[in-house]
């Protein structure tokens, strides 16, 4: 019964488009036990580095899955890529030199659409 009072309150509304959801905002401010935040942190959070590796596949794999599922950007991903699944490039799932690869390929730049490349 709950779970319905919350439901019809709205506090479930953001975990239901979690997976759809493309623009994540930043919070904020971190209030302990509020949404997942269970102590308050640290270290401020401008003084908190990200190694870029982390940034650059997280970046991927949200910039794939966000992409036209027939469109060309995707085709020339899976035709770059040609020992990588079409399953693994939907997902996103690539290693460092293969996205090292594909910033430097201008032929990558221009599969894109404006959408595509505003992203």
């Amino acid at each position: 019964m709950d779970h319905l009072r919350r439901l019809k309150d709205g506090e479930l509304s953001t975990w239901s488009a979690h997976y759809v959801k493309k623009e994540w905002p930043a919070r904020d401010q971190l209030v302990p036990e509020a949404r997942n935040i269970i102590h308050e942190p640290f270290v401020d959070r401008e003084k908190i580095l990200i190694p870029l590796l982390h940034l650059k596949l997280g970046l991927m794999k949200q910039f794939t899955r966000a992409l036209d599922k027939d469109g060309r950007c995707l085709n020339y991903l899976c035709r770059a890529f040609p020992r990588l699944t079409s399953e693994k490039v939907k997902a996103g799932i690539f290693d460092r030199p293969q996205i090292r690869k594909l910033i430097k390929d201008t032929e990558f730049q221009n599969s894109m659409n404006t959408l595509e490349c505003a992203r």
